[in-house]
């Protein structure tokens, strides 16, 4: 039992020094149906990344985060609902040339409020990493949610290392 415990420490210490902590913002423009109704997107994440170094070509782990679309005016004068997705997702990034990456994640987007449960999440990721410490990334992410429509969005976000 000792050994084990002892194997898991050195494990989860070995873990723990080559990854990466990860938070930032994002703002983005919706696409598709949800343009219809929604006029942005803003939201924040949190990754936590493993890889052998900062300077890996792969890098995998988890991130969360949250997303609000904001609700746009009907012609009648009301105002639609601003929305809310939780993703949860595991992630992927290649880093080449050490600052170009691209990357995905997958996941499940949990709707707040609304008549939705959520949906399947995905995002896609081309950016700068700068020293290691600030990315600066394109994306687009999709919630498809089961029984309504889709929420999209393309943009721009902003992460810094911890």
């Amino acid at each position: 039992m000792k050994e084990f415990l002892l194997v898991a420490a050195m494990v989860f210490c070995v873990i723990n020094a080559q990854s990466q902590v990860k938070i930032g913002i994002n703002a983005g423009v919706p696409v598709g149906v949800a343009s219809d109704y929604y006029n942005l997107s803003l939201g924040g994440d949190i990754y936590y990344m493993f890889g052998e170094s900062k300077d890996a070509l792969l890098k995998f782990g988890a991130t969360a985060g949250f997303i609000n679309y904001f609700g746009d005016s009907t012609d009648s004068g009301g105002e639609i609902d601003d929305i809310q997705f939780i993703p949860l997702a595991i992630a992927g990034r290649i880093t080449v040339l050490s600052t170009l990456l691209f990357g995905a994640d997958i996941g499940y987007g949990i709707q707040l409020g609304g008549e939705d449960d959520g949906g399947v999440y995905g995002r896609v990721v081309a950016g700068l990493d700068l020293g290691n410490t600030v990315e600066i990334n394109a994306f687009y992410h999709l919630t498809k949610v089961v029984k309504g429509m889709d929420f999209g969005s393309a943009g721009l976000g902003l992460l810094i290392e911890l």
